[in-house]
């Protein structure tokens, strides 16, 4: 590939990387939940969610080309038919409005808890941003990760990094399966491969290059590796002491340079923002694929106006119901990229 391509594939790395991520990455939580606590076997676990993600990122990104998809219906109905497609694609609508509002959520927390500021004034911020980032569609989704995602990869190395130290690898838990970190590991890449494809498709059909799609969703898959290592053997140091806190990654940024705890808020609200701006992208293609022929704007306000009300009550009940349910939808669709097909008109 050319000088022209490696930056293509480098700019689709961090837009698949910043799809990924989100506060519960950043914060440290998923980290514990999916790796850590199954001890050294959780090494092993991240190298398997890393090539899952190459390998099942590369091949939506390749459909999304192929297919020419504008959202993530174009993959559903290829691998599910037009039958189950839809049940399919209301799951992941309600799983991508779920996260929109844990994600206004958690900004308005951040704003209250780490700057002192009202929490309203941390949601209306960040729906403005990513409301005025999706006005200029995919361009401005990879504009926008092109900045977040580098100062993300290097805050989160220069936190481990400090904490790192012998015990960060060599330590034990209690025995467990070496199925139960794979199984961990599977179910990680599978929930997030499932609510990334919103935006894999739209990007496979915009930069449609293979050589570019491929190398972008290696380069991508090497990067969510990387950050989980560094994060994994900082938070591998404290456990268990650490099980408990909301914020653990922030507890261990807390003790750094007050210049190095400024830049984790700054970038905790970056995984936050690069997150929603997925979401409500593959929001309004979904809703402008299933036949609803409204101006991208106006489905954007609609849904963040929405979100930014629930956020004020609540959403975790339905949240967690459809949690295991989506686990299953995407344990499904991850099989069906896995299983050895042609891709359409190759």
């Amino acid at each position: 590939m050319n000088r022209t391509q490696w930056r293509m594939a480098l700019s689709v790395g961090f837009t698949f990387m910043g799809t990924i991520v989100g506060a519960g990455f950043a914060s440290g939580q998923e980290i514990l939940a999916f790796f850590t606590r199954f001890g050294k076997a959780s090494y092993a676990a991240i190298a398997l969610a890393m090539v899952l993600f190459g390998v099942v990122g590369s091949r939506i990104l390749l459909l999304g080309a192929a297919l020419d998809g504008r959202s993530s219906r174009s993959l559903t109905l290829h691998l599910l038919g037009p039958r189950i497609a839809p049940v399919v694609d209301a799951t992941m609508g309600l799983m991508l409005f779920g996260v929109t509002v844990a994600m206004l959520a958690g900004a308005g927390a951040l704003f209250e808890e780490r700057l002192r500021l009202p929490f309203s004034l941390g949601v209306i911020v960040t729906a403005v941003l990513c409301y005025l980032t999706v006005l200029f569609g995919l361009g401005g989704i990879m504009k926008a990760n092109d900045i977040i995602v580098p100062l993300m990869m290097l805050t989160s190395a220069w936190i481990s990094f400090h904490h790192f130290g012998p015990r960060s690898i060599a330590f034990d838990l209690i025995p467990l399966s070496p199925w139960s970190s794979a199984t961990s590991a599977v179910s990680y890449a599978a929930f997030n491969i499932g609510l990334s494809a919103s935006v894999f498709i739209p990007l496979g059909r915009q930069i449609r290059d293979p050589r570019v799609l491929r190398a972008g969703a290696w380069i991508g898959a090497v990067g969510m590796g990387f950050m989980l290592l560094c994060a994994n053997a900082a938070l591998s140091r404290y456990w268990p002491g650490i099980a408990d806190l909301e914020l653990p990654m922030g507890r261990l940024a807390s003790e750094l340079h007050p210049g190095v705890h400024a830049c984790f808020i700054a970038v905790l609200w970056g995984e936050i923002y690069s997150t929603l701006i997925a979401n409500v992208f593959g929001l309004i293609h979904l809703v402008q694929d299933l036949g609803r022929r409204i101006h991208p704007g106006t489905i954007a306000v609609l849904l963040l106006v929405a979100a930014f009300f629930v956020s004020r009550v609540g959403f975790s009940n339905l949240v967690h119901a459809l949690y295991p349910f989506f686990g299953y939808v995407s344990l499904l669709l991850l099989f069906l990229l896995l299983w050895p097909r042609r891709l359409p008109n190759s």
